[in-house]
């Protein structure tokens, strides 16, 4: 009592409006007490020259209360809990009467805000004869407030009935704390009948004959109707058809997103803006199975297992003339919102449908993009469509990767931070970059990072480093001389963000693939393992570590270390639980080569049977593609090395067939087929039909002439080229020569001199680019003697560009710069030596007579063109 004296003489001298409302608590407590005592004693209440009196009589009462009798209205709850009508109809007990009234004013209430004029329904209507409608419509507000106050619309039914009725509907003050804490602590034991209530509701206001429908009053008053109605709008909003039931269940698990500081932060889906009736709706089994349940909803599976919902085209068409554009328009933003919300980060990739097959993945990709696809979205939500876009922009179908790239750029805006501007140049150069467009997909980075962007944080800095990681696979496809370099001219911040580490991670993955292409092998194997044991620091992806062991496995295959390249892979299939998609496809094809590298036929067979029921049946994407002519040559192979040449010539001949229908694969390794014309050649050999193999020969030295030769399957290019064409070129010898990446020398299986009219007749294949060509074109071949007794070779490369160029201009030369090379030609003129028809220049000079080179042969070629 002395605290609270203090502080009230304290107040009267420096008055604190907010001390003051603290005190609220204990004026009332001792006030109620001072009042007891006066009342008890008059004599004393004479003498005091005030009187307390209650500010609100009436709900005075409330706070007398000591316990609420439950046991009558869960008797109640469970006589009408599967009869709604019986609740309506049933003639009922006192306590019945005065429950169904309360629920009566809310139905009042909410029709009247669909049509003015059809406030009581049916049933209503009878049990409120002689009332004034706008008075219950009035109470009927109070009571959602009340509720709301108490937690949920079921609270109504255990309101004590001990208070009157016009104590709640006009005096209770829905500010009184004091009075709904105490109501709140009496029924803290009640069940749970929000359901029970809003069936109620629901039922009185499902009313076709109303204006506008029920539907209309979810967003605002969702928490007195029933659940599945807001599943309804929202599967309409999503687009009505095929709603991958994992999507609704995303709003249980945390959204995850970058932070400015390279990690990675939850946010729940109330904090991303969903209100609660979502929530508990698409967060309950029990709920989302009564939506199933539903007439107007549908059910099936997509080949993957995967269950989606649709709605009936006639609930459809309802919804779609019964709700106002607003309603429409707010739902629709609920809708984007979940889709927003569902979609993992960028960069990172967990979400509990990431894993799985690609038609869910697709299922969601068409909601988005129908969803996004019109003029205008909310602002609000912007910056998280086109994060959600970014997704579907990372990986898997070139197609639903590359309309996401296009949707993000016409939603960008130049007032959007570094990381979207970034995110969106990436994707878009990657994308050009895919669909062979080098010059594009490297502009776009150079240009962007040349401009002024600022962007100085962690997660900045990380896709400072994904720019530059894109641009060094742009000179990696295009063998530029400088990867080596500036590769790692991007590094991360110590101390690394999670963010860093990733791409960190990929660059090492990237430096692994450079040193691949030019076929290092051996430090290609030190960059992958050291990839792997960056994983020590933070865990990785469960398919980023296979897609890193299956690269080291492929690895070990170019080197000949085949038991080692099994040791690792078995390793991740001791661990595997779901044997199926694309990384699960390469580590086993890299297990058969394993095998067959050992000569274990029958082991490489069965892996290679055991893909064939795992393989998607569509090839739209170029990683399919890819693996799929991998096992086709894989099988070749398996009958080719068992000498079972005929069955060898089947697959061969299938494996080419099925590369010409598939014009992404062929247009990106064409080279592939030169391998198979080259093995195709190989078996007729050995089959003694030497004109077939003659054709399949030069079908193959044709591809050769113009396709660059790429380590992109294991020992394809080296072991397996070198087996077959040396083979050959003993027992024919015939000549070949492949072009290798990285500014390797190019691998040569001489000419004998005798095809030297062959040679010259079918070499050259120019596809001249100049209005006019010669007919002839001289040739000069500066060719220096070997240096020990052996073939005098002259070996020269034809480039065309839009200016003249002349052959002798090697491609390092800037006159040669851009140029394309369009043919080779080796002759063998140790004869023009040996018959002294030719001598070496020595020690030629320049006008000056400086030194310039070194003795050679200068041979003139006349090469007539094949236009």
């Amino acid at each position: 009592m002395a605290c609270l004296c203090g502080c009230i003489n304290q107040l009267i001298d420096n008055f604190d409006p907010k001390t003051a409302a603290g005190l609220a608590s204990g004026l009332n407590k001792h006030l109620e007490a001072i009042r007891s005592i006066l009342a008890r004693n008059k004599s004393l209440a004479k003498e005091v020259r005030y009187q307390i009196i209650p500010s609100n009589q009436r709900t005075a009462k409330i706070l007398s209360l000591h316990s609420i009798d439950l046991v009558k209205i869960e008797r109640l709850h469970s006589v009408f809990k599967d009869d709604v009508k019986g609740f309506w109809v049933a003639s009922g007990d006192a306590l019945h009467q005065e429950l169904r009234r309360r629920i009566a004013c809310i139905t009042i209430f909410l029709r009247s805000k669909v049509d003015d004029n059809a406030w009581a329904s049916y049933d209503v209507a009878n049990l409120i004869q002689g009332r004034t409608l706008s008075e219950l419509r009035y109470a009927g507000s109070k009571y959602i407030k009340i509720a709301r106050r108490l937690g949920g619309i079921g609270s109504i039914l255990w309101l004590p009935l001990e208070i009157p009725a016009s104590t709640y509907e006009r005096y209770l003050n829905m500010d009184d704390a004091e009075a709904f804490d105490h109501i709140q602590n009496l029924g803290s034991d009640a069940p749970d009948l929000n359901l029970f209530v809003q069936r109620l509701i629901t039922a009185q206001l499902d009313d076709p004959s109303l204006v506008l429908s029920h539907r209309n009053l979810l967003l605002e008053y969702g928490d007195c109707i029933s659940p599945s109605e807001q599943g309804l709008l929202l599967l309409h909003a999503l687009g009505g058809n095929d709603i991958p039931l994992d999507l609704l269940k995303s709003a249980k698990i945390p959204m995850r997103r970058w932070t400015n500081e390279g990690e990675i932060q939850s946010i729940t889906a109330s904090d991303f803006g969903f209100n609660a009736e979502i929530i508990r709706l698409l967060s309950s089994d029990e709920r989302l199975e009564e939506l199933s349940q539903r007439p107007e909803v549908t059910q099936q599976a997509l080949e993957d297992g995967t269950i989606v919902w649709s709605l009936s085209p006639e609930a459809q068409e309802e919804l779609s003339h019964r709700l106002t554009p607003q309603t429409t328009e707010d739902w629709a933003t609920t809708a984007l919102k979940l889709l927003c919300f569902a979609c993992p980060p960028c960069y990172e990739g967990k979400v509990n449908w990431y894993a799985q097959a690609l038609p869910l993945k697709k299922a969601i990709w068409n909601l988005l993009d129908k969803a996004t696809n019109q003029k205008r979205l909310p602002s609000s939500l912007r910056a998280c469509v086109i994060e959600a876009l970014l997704f579907f922009c990372e990986r898997d179908l070139f197609s639903i990767r590359f309309a996401a790239v296009e949707r993000a750029k016409s939603l960008l805006r130049k007032n959007m931070s570094f990381y979207y501007q970034a995110s969106v140049t990436l994707f878009d150069s990657i994308i050009s970059r895919i669909d062979g467009n080098f010059q594009r997909s490297e502009a776009l980075i150079v240009d962007f990072l040349a401009a002024d962007h600022e962007g100085n944080t962690r997660s900045d800095n990380a896709l400072r480093g994904r720019l530059h990681i894109s641009n060094i696979e742009n000179k990696i496809h295009r063998y530029d001389k400088e990867v080596a370099s500036t590769i790692y001219n991007w590094e991360g911040i110590h101390p690394l963000s999670t963010f860093e580490i990733e791409v960190t991670r990929r660059l090492q993955g990237v430096a692994a693939k450079f040193f691949h292409s030019i076929g290092d092998f051996k430090t290609t194997r030190a960059s992958l393992e050291q990839h792997l044991w960056l994983n020590s620091t933070m865990p990785i992806r469960p398919n980023t570590r296979l897609l890193i062991v299956t690269r080291l496995a492929e690895i070990h295959c170019e080197l000949h270390e085949y038991e080692k390249a099994l040791e690792i892979i078995q390793v991740e299939l001791d661990g595997m639980t779901a044997r199926k998609g694309r990384p699960f496809r390469r580590l086993s094809m890299a297990r058969a080569e394993g095998y067959i590298g050992l000569g274990r036929l029958d082991d490489a067979t069965t892996v290679l049977q055991e893909l064939i029921s795992v393989e998607p049946p569509e090839l739209d994407d170029l990683n399919d593609q890819v693996l799929r002519v991998r096992r086709l040559i894989l099988s070749a192979r398996i009958h080719h090395e068992g000498n079972n040449f005929p069955e060898a010539l089947q697959h061969w001949q299938l494996t080419g067939q099925m590369i010409d229908r598939l014009g992404i694969f062929k247009s990106r390794h064409g080279w592939i087929l030169a391998i198979v014309h080259l093995s195709m050649a190989h078996a007729h050999i050995a089959l003694g039909n030497e004109e077939l193999a003659r054709q399949a020969w030069n079908a193959g030295v044709e591809i050769a002439m113009r396709e660059r030769f790429e380590y992109v399957f294991p020992v394809l290019a080296t072991t397996w080229l070198h087996k077959i064409v040396g083979e050959i070129h003993e027992v024919k010898g015939w000549p070949l020569r492949v072009m290798l990446p990285g500014g390797k020398s190019d691998l040569t299986w001489l000419w004998d001199v005798f095809e030297l009219a062959v040679l010259i007749d079918n070499s050259i294949y120019i596809l001249y680019k100049q209005r006019h060509a010669r007919a002839i074109k001289d040739v000069i071949s500066n060719t220096r003697p070997p240096k020990t007794k052996g073939p005098l070779i002259c070996a020269e490369e034809l480039f065309v560009s839009d200016s003249a160029t002349e052959s002798h201009y090697r491609r390092g030369n800037r006159k040669n710069k851009g140029a394309e090379r369009v043919g080779a030609i080796q002759v063998d003129v140790s004869l023009l030596r040996d018959e002294g028809l030719t001598t070496p220049e020595e020690d030629p000079t320049n006008k000056a007579g400086k030194k310039v080179g070194a003795r050679h042969y200068k041979i003139t070629l006349k090469m007539r063109m094949r236009l």
